[in-house]
């Protein structure tokens, strides 16, 4: 499960809370451990109408001389306190890690897993992320169990960026307090660039690129040169399927007999900027979704032909530090 997408910033307040929590719990390495400095309580607003229940309990008991009045009243603020000290316990001790947040393209939402792990022999009950009962996700971690939350990050712009501030919080047992911690996670996550909005442009092939293919590496009409309009009659075979189910509109491979190399040339595509980089970006999709082996060249160096999920990862990678 995941927690509703949280925006990256806030407002000055925010800020000032941040900054005093920061100096006061230091800052959080790959793996926090949530100790009394980093929990805080505060009763919720059930605890809230209790308490005033209970004032008025004690005010009718004192004013009628009721004995069962005081001795309920009592009872019922010592299971108040019982219930503060337990929700206090049932965070401490936890540990909180970043388990994982597969990068995505910027505008589209982050998933990030945070693993949490009970070193102690207790089981510990309604752990969420977040502090509103009514959406946050949830878990209940045996005795030496790891249990895991997800949350979810808007993101606005290419690079490397770090996610919002974490709220650990509990209100187990009674729902009377609510214990929570703070966690601000200094690992930065990826974000790709954006992808072009449209067709890709046809790949182009200079004569120098196709000695850099092996010989004998695909036959005639074997070389992919990018993608085009479907035209109706041609075989099922040269219709781009992944790139159909990604932007829904029919287009073939152009396929040309070759090397069956591609370069995604910086100085030879169109745009300027931020625009040049997501045309990049959208023809390293198409060329890996088409099975084609492909390089990047970028101002200050290359990433040589290949393919696969790890070559995709690193073009994109290197797109998306690229300078603004």
């Amino acid at each position: 499960m995941a927690a509703p997408a949280a925006p990256i910033g806030g407002n000055w307040v925010a800020a000032a809370i941040r900054s005093w929590l920061r100096r006061r719990q230091g800052a959080d390495g790959q793996t926090v451990r949530l100790d009394h400095r980093r929990i805080y309580i505060l009763p919720t607003r059930s605890g809230l109408v209790f308490a005033l229940v209970l004032l008025a309990m004690l005010a009718g008991s004192l004013n009628y001389g009721n004995n069962m009045g005081f001795a309920l009243t009592f009872f019922l603020a010592a299971m108040a306190v019982t219930s503060l000290y337990a929700c206090h316990r049932n965070l401490s001790g936890i540990t909180v890690s970043l388990a994982g947040a597969p990068p995505v393209h910027a505008g589209e939402p982050l998933r990030a897993e945070f693993a949490l792990t009970n070193d102690s022999p207790r089981t510990r009950y309604q752990i969420m992320l977040g502090r509103e009962p009514r959406i946050a996700p949830r878990t209940d971690l045996a005795p030496g169990q790891t249990g895991f939350l997800g949350l979810s990050a808007r993101t606005v712009r290419r690079g490397e960026a770090r996610l919002p501030p974490l709220i650990i919080s509990t209100r187990f047992p009674l729902g009377l307090f609510c214990a929570w911690a703070w966690i601000e996670p200094q690992r930065p996550v990826l974000v790709y660039p954006r992808l072009e909005d449209g067709t890709a442009q046809r790949l182009e092939l200079s004569s120098q690129d196709s000695a850099l293919a092996d010989e004998g590496s695909s036959a005639a009409g074997d070389e992919f040169h990018g993608l085009r309009p479907y035209r109706p009659g041609e075989p099922p075979g040269r219709i781009a399927w992944k790139a159909l189910a990604r932007s829904g509109e029919l287009m073939a491979r152009d396929l040309r007999g070759g090397s069956g190399l591609v370069w995604l040339d910086w100085d030879r595509t169109a745009g300027t900027g931020e625009d040049r980089i997501a045309r990049l970006t959208r023809l390293a999709l198409d060329a890996e979704a088409d099975g084609a082996e492909w390089g990047l060249r970028l101002p200050g160096g290359e990433l040589g032909p290949d393919r696969g999920p790890s070559h995709l990862h690193r073009c994109l990678r290197a797109l998306a530090l690229l300078p603004g």
